[in-house]
């Protein structure tokens, strides 16, 4: 959830208007030997996009909040600018890219610059009131979490490229006495994306490796290893008419899970994980719904199970800079058996949270958030009935 969750977010992070190339660089100058292509270019803003130009020149969109724009070129020799102009009811933004056309002159052609570099960092101070989510003696403690994600693209062809991605989490407690609840991640992982078209989702495969551990020792590593994962991911897309869009997403995991327990207790084994995502534009209004199925194939019996759940979230943009996102999240977990004389576990867990996000720059890069969350969990198990609720505010910054 925690990994799904940064993504998610990455995604959720709408600035005012934000510009953007998939096929050339967006951060430095594009060097080609081909004079004839296509330029790729994003558009996604807050409030629903009145007019884009290229080069001065007024293009054909759906007049909506996301637009796609396919620019062919046929370039002279040294530098050609393509400069991006988008106007919304509520403002405006430009960006320029830059190809640059060196001929090969017979020599051997060399692949055009297509590499693009990001990272996205985020710092979050938290407060929970009830560290641990324990039925009784609740503890209540802050914490600060450093989120470090770069991503680098390369691309392949027009339509295709190659994601390399790191996700470095560190949390520390401002209570040492919490220690124990610091986790530190580290996720690295390769993936092949098929980009989305007007008629297509797109796709994409992947592999990655999970390395989780406790007690974030000065945020460099954590001192004591609870788990290793390999993985396996997919996602397919489809869609329907305009403005309707639906993930299928698929996922294996291997899990190693460094415990002393073993034999019908053991947690290491196979998590698969598949989910449908379906989004929808009504008006102003963004609408997503999730639904999904997870299954715990370990080698203790004990510790096997199905779990399954939806979760639904509704964005809308209340002023220029500003995008306030509410979601409910509802997961059901049923083990598969239970322990001698014990009742085999079922529990339901319930989220529901509202969410602020103000973007600070004119360049778009800069991201304040102020989230509440709410949690509860019912289950015919005593010790995991449980209440909390967390309060955050985060700065998010995008090189």
């Amino acid at each position: 959830m925690l990994i799904f969750g940064l993504f998610m977010a990455s995604d959720t992070f709408a600035q005012d208007i934000l510009i953007f190339s998939s096929s050339h660089s967006n951060t430095e100058e594009s060097i080609l030997t081909n004079k004839n292509g296509t330029l790729v270019v994003e558009i996604s803003a807050f409030a629903r996009i009145t007019k884009i130009k290229v080069n001065g020149k007024n293009q054909v969109f759906r007049k909506k909040q996301r637009s796609t724009l396919k620019i062919p070129y046929n370039l002279k020799e040294g530098e050609n600018e393509f400069e991006v102009a988008v106007e919304t009811k509520e403002g405006s933004d430009s960006k320029e890219f830059v190809l640059v056309y060196e001929p090969s002159s017979g020599k051997k052609k060399q692949r055009r610059n297509t590499k693009a570099y990001q990272v996205v960092t985020i710092a979050s101070l938290q407060q929970l009131d009830n560290v641990g989510n324990a039925p009784t003696d609740k503890k209540s403690g802050n914490k600060l979490t450093i989120t470090v994600n770069p991503t680098y693209n390369y691309s392949l062809s027009k339509s295709s490229q190659l994601q390399v991605q790191g996700v470095f989490l560190r949390d520390k407690f401002l209570d040492t006495a919490l220690a124990d609840y610091e986790i530190s991640f580290n996720q690295i992982s390769l993936e092949w994306v098929k980009m989305k078209t007007k008629k297509s989702g797109g796709m994409s495969f992947g592999l990655g490796y999970n390395d989780i551990t406790n007690k974030s020792a000065g945020f460099i590593t954590g001192e004591n290893q609870i788990e290793t994962d390999l993985f396996l991911n997919g996602r397919y897309g489809l869609k329907f008419g305009k403005d309707i869009a639906l993930d299928i997403n698929g996922k294996i995991t291997q899990i190693d899970a460094s415990n002393e327990t073993a034999g019908d207790n053991d947690a290491d084994g196979l998590l698969y994980a598949f989910d449908l995502h379906y989004k929808q534009p009504f008006g102003d209004f963004n609408l997503g719904a999730k639904g999904f199925y997870d299954m715990a194939d370990t080698k203790g019996k004990y510790q096997a199970y199905d779990r399954s759940g939806v979760e639904v979230t509704l964005g809308y943009p209340l002023m220029k800079k500003l995008m306030i996102t509410g979601n409910y999240l509802q997961k059901k977990t049923v083990y598969i058996e239970s322990e001698p004389d014990q009742p085999k576990e079922s529990s339901t867990l319930t989220d529901y949270g509202l969410k602020g996000i103000y973007s600070f720059s004119k360049n778009n890069n800069l991201f304040g958030i102020a989230q509440y969350t709410n949690s509860s969990q019912d289950s015919n198990i005593q010790e995991k009935v449980f209440k909390s609720s967390a309060y955050s505010l985060s700065a998010v910054y995008i090189f």
